[in-house]
């Protein structure tokens, strides 16, 4: 892998072919690629193994001396998914009328985010089974589920939901309500009706999904887990936590049997069981789930890698919420640092690690270095989401409380008039809640604890 990234780092040519013509095309038609680019996704250098241990030892002091670990692993997946996808539209170019293999090529590109190339062949391969099939035969839904599946990728949410009823209703016409690839569907919509509020109907597809998928495919196939390990997250956001405290620990149960205590599958388990035990108030347990899954992560997946520093910011929630400060400190620092290095200084869990560590700052009384801090976080969250971001404006909030409470009123009457437009619907009370908490169906929850946090 190492040498694979020196020798393109270098400009030297390189021919990947990860299977032969007919078996890609036959992968692409039948909807396998999937689980070849899921297989490039879950390459670990870190991981790999060499002849003589001598040379293992070499090969990762160059690595963590030059790329890093976490960047060698993308760049590869990169360069072997872009390989992948010029290997199929060369087999494309031959059979321009193939919709089935047009459809996996757009796949393919969806997986690297060339969202205007997969776009173009999806769209492209649905007037072409439209017109050779009909708009109901379920080869058409295929398609159908793949665009929405992309406008969802892209944020283009009224899009993806139109495309999804549509198929949604061919699928329960053709296929039947209990069938897969309805059950899919279905799981799809319920994400898109939480995130605008409909928490009612978000509900009775999350639970339409997981249960149909259970009894379709099983208790321990990856996507039932998955549909049960996002019906808990939802419970978790709606408060409902004894619901997802059995939902969770179902499945951490299941993943732990089928792939093992550290598989990542079982670490986002154990993470999203510690956010339900912290929302419980049972913080010792919370720990103690958290220091496992950071553990995990640490050597799974590296230092740096972004579950390893949301795993690494939510212990140091807990340790604060427990108030072990001077424990929390250290955490608070290192998940900024990660952060600042692997997501960029912009990077919205960046500017909350900087929120939180000035919290923890402006808790010790220290004012010098709380104040930059908030600054940095402001300036941030009004250049990324907008002055009138709720994250924005618990950040305004926090920094006027710190000039008020150093003496500093006329800093603070300052700051509430730059941001008194924005304010009127921002949450202005006391320093113990959180203003916003940040949901990621099947990853762990980044929650904040103490202070006003982002």
């Amino acid at each position: 892998l190492f040498e694979l990234h020196t020798s393109v780092e270098q400009g030297c040519q390189a021919t990947v072919l990860l299977m032969d013509g007919e078996k890609l095309k036959d992968a692409l038609q039948g909807g396998t690629v999937d689980d070849v680019t899921i297989a490039l996704s879950m390459i670990d250098a870190r991981s790999a193994e060499a002849w003589n241990p001598d040379d293992k030892a070499k090969i990762d002091q160059a690595v963590t001396a030059s790329v890093g670990f976490m960047q060698l692993d993308l760049e590869v997946q990169a360069y072997l998914r872009a390989s992948l996808a010029q290997q199929a539209s060369v087999e494309l170019a031959g059979e321009p009328t193939n919709w089935g293999l047009m459809s996996g090529v757009a796949s393919l590109y969806q997986a690297q985010a060339k969202f205007e190339q997969a776009g173009d062949l999806h769209r492209q391969a649905l007037t072409g089974r439209e017109a050779e099939l009909g708009a109901d035969h379920p080869l058409t839904l295929n398609t159908v589920a793949k665009l929405a599946n992309l406008y969802l990728d892209q944020g283009k949410l009224d899009e993806a939901e139109n495309l999804y009823r549509r198929a949604l209703v061919g699928y329960q016409a053709e296929l039947g309500a209990d069938h897969v690839n309805t059950l899919g569907v279905v799981g799809n919509l319920a994400i898109l009706a939480e995130g605008r509020g409909e928490v009612v109907e978000a509900e009775a597809l999350y639970l339409q999904a997981s249960e149909g998928q259970e009894k379709a495919l099983g208790l321990d196939h990856p996507h039932t887990l998955m549909s049960i390990n996002n019906l808990g997250v939802f419970y978790t956001e709606q408060g409902e936590l004894a619901k997802a405290e059995q939902l969770h620990r179902r499945v951490l149960a299941r993943r732990e049997l089928n792939f093992g205590p550290t598989h990542p599958d079982t670490l986002t388990s154990l993470h999203n069981l510690a956010n339900v035990y912290k929302d419980l108030g049972n913080l010792a347990e919370a720990e103690g789930l958290y220091r496992r899954a950071l553990a995990g992560y640490e050597a799974k997946l590296g230092p740096d890698h972004p579950s390893t520093l949301m795993a690494i910011s939510n212990l140091a929630n807990v340790c604060m919420d427990q108030d072990k400060h001077e424990e929390a400190a250290p955490l608070y620092h290192r998940a900024l640092v990660g952060r600042d290095k692997t997501l960029g200084p912009d990077h919205t869990e960046t500017l909350s690690s900087a929120n939180s560590l000035a919290i923890w700052y402006s808790i010790q009384g220290n004012f010098d270095q709380a104040e930059p801090l908030y600054q940095r976080a402001l300036a941030g969250y009004e250049k990324t989401l907008g002055a009138s971001h709720p994250d924005t404006q618990s950040t305004v909030n926090n920094l006027k409380l710190l000039y008020t409470e150093h003496g500093k009123s006329g800093l603070a009457a300052a700051l509430q008039r730059q941001y008194a437009d924005n304010n009127a619907d921002a949450d202005m009370h006391a320093a113990n809640e959180l203003s916003a908490v940040e949901s990621s169906l099947d990853q762990p929850n980044d929650n904040g604890c103490g202070c006003v946090m982002s």
